[in-house]
Parts: C-alpha cells; sequence; structure tokens
C-alpha cells in the first residue's frame, strides 16, 4: 500500500502560523510514514516541488489540477485521491501516523460532530448528525473511491453558486469531503475503520498556534 500526500495552495493552506512550520511538520510526517510504508507519492505543483525535493524516499508527482476556488481546501484531496490505481492511504500534513493500522475497506480519522461540523450545517440551513474527520483516509476498495470522488464533484457542481451566494464556501469542503464520504459508505454499506492509536497525532488548529510552533521546534 502507497502513502499518498498532496498540496496545493489554497485560503486554508496559508494559515500555518509560520512557513517553516509547515515544512518542518511535514517533513516530520513523512519520516515517521516511511517507517510503515516503502511506497510515499506526494502530489503537488512544480513551485512547492522545489521546496521538499531533497526529502529522501519520497516520489514527487506534479499535478497541475484544472483551476479551482482557492477556498475548497479540500479540493486538492480529491484530486489526490482520484488519481489512484492501487489502495493508498492519505495523510494530511499536519498528521503523524506513528503506527501502522489495520483496516479492511476504508480507514478514516474518527467521527466528526464537533463545533466547525455543526455550525457549517447550521450556516447551510440543513442536519446531519456528523460526517469524518478524513486526518487520515485509507482506501482498498478501488469502486468506493471512484464512487465517492465521483459524488464530492457532483456535489460542488450543484452547490456552489448557494453556498457562494451565502458567503459559506469555507464550509463546503465538510459537505464535499467529509459527508460525501459518509454517504458513499452508506451506499456501499460498509463501516469505516477508525483511528485509534495513541501515538496518531493531528495538529488541526494548533498549526495556526503560536505557542505550538515555539514548543514543538523550540523556539
Amino acid at each position: 500500500m502507497r502513502v499518498i500526500y498532496t498540496f496545493h495552495p489554497t485560503i486554508l493552506s496559508r494559515e500555518w502560523v509560520k512557513p517553516d512550520f509547515q515544512q518542518w511538520f511535514l517533513r516530520k510526517s513523512i519520516k515517521d510514514a516511511l517507517r510503515f510504508y516503502s511506497e510515499v507519492y506526494f502530489y503537488t505543483n512544480d513551485e512547492f516541488a522545489k521546496h521538499i525535493k531533497d526529502i529522501q524516499g519520497i516520489r514527487i508527482i506534479i499535478q497541475e489540477p484544472r483551476p479551482f476556488d482557492k477556498e475548497l481546501w479540500a479540493m486538492p484531496k480529491i484530486f489526490a485521491y482520484e488519481a489512484q490505481n492501487t489502495p493508498f492511504l492519505f495523510l494530511d500534513l499536519d498528521v503523524i501516523l506513528g503506527h501502522q493500522p489495520e483496516f479492511d475497506s476504508v480507514l478514516v480519522e474518527s467521527i466528526d460532530s464537533g463545533a466547525m461540523f455543526k455550525e457549517s450545517y447550521r450556516q447551510a440551513e440543513t442536519h446531519h448528525t456528523h460526517a469524518f474527520n478524513m486526518g487520515v483516509y485509507g482506501c482498498k476498495d478501488l469502486n468506493f473511491n471512484a464512487e465517492f470522488c465521483k459524488k464530492a464533484h457532483q456535489f460542488i457542481a450543484d452547490n456552489y453558486e448557494k453556498f457562494a451566494k451565502k458567503g459559506i464556501l469555507r464550509f463546503m469542503p465538510i459537505y464535499f469531503e467529509q459527508l460525501m464520504l459518509a454517504e458513499t459508505l452508506k451506499e456501499f454499506n460498509l463501516e469505516p475503520k477508525l483511528i485509534d492509536n495513541s501515538n496518531y497525532v493531528h495538529l488541526k488548529n494548533q498549526k495556526w498556534d503560536l505557542e505550538t510552533y515555539n514548543k514543538m521546534l523550540n523556539k
């Protein structure tokens, strides 16, 4: 199984508290992943590739996706998912896997029913109980993955104008990634495996926190 990462500039990706924090942490993440997996792929553009070309053990794939609204911060993940033709394990740049998880068909980080999730649905005036955090997304069923990506693109096509008019595009990725995954799992009658390991780390909002930055980089 291969591990995949991606980076393309989005509104959210510019919000690491310091640029060197992103570089430091993604390198830490990749080094950790290479302890468990021999194939690590990084999908990005020419510009960002210059900043990671020195990292040993990874294969950089130059991917120039069609233009997309940079408010849709999860779009590069969808582009990376749909490029796969073999089972894979996707990791966000602010994730330390810390172990080699076992799963049957689909792996995700956790159930998402937190504040941002609830606010996103309140803003869009719809109601759902939960979706899934996808700091990690593992998939061994490529038919499932293809259908999931198809649903994500279709959701954007059907709802972009509505979200844009309301000024809530920043919430849209929670729908087209996290909720569409939940919808596809339901359609395929699958229960995802959730991460359950004390070595797993996902910075989430901490990557915007100066105190966390200073502590981790010994500033």
